[in-house]
C-alpha cells in the first residue's frame, strides 16, 4: 500500500495519484490538494493538515499549534 508524499496517509489501491518526475521518481498523493501543496512547497505543519493526522491517530508530526502562520 503507498503513501502519500505530503500528508503520508495510506492510499487504497485504484485511489489517489501518482506523479513521476524527469529524473524517474515516483511520487504518490492521495488527493489533488496534498499534490498542489506539495509542487508549491508548503509546509507540512498546515492546520488542515495537522487536524487530519490527529484524526488519523499520528504521533510526533501531529503535535503543533494547527494555526497557520502568516505570510505577510
Amino acid at each position: 500500500m503507498a503513501r502519500c508524499n505530503f500528508c503520508s496517509q495510506d492510499i487504497e489501491p485504484g485511489r489517489g495519484m501518482i506523479f513521476v518526475t524527469m529524473d524517474g521518481k515516483i511520487l504518490h498523493f492521495c488527493s489533488r490538494k496534498c499534490r498542489k501543496s506539495f509542487e508549491m512547497g508548503r509546509s507540512k505543519k498546515q492546520g488542515w493538515l495537522v487536524k487530519k493526522r490527529k484524526a488519523m491517530g499520528k504521533g510526533a508530526e501531529s503535535q503543533g499549534t494547527g494555526e497557520q502562520e502568516s505570510k505577510r
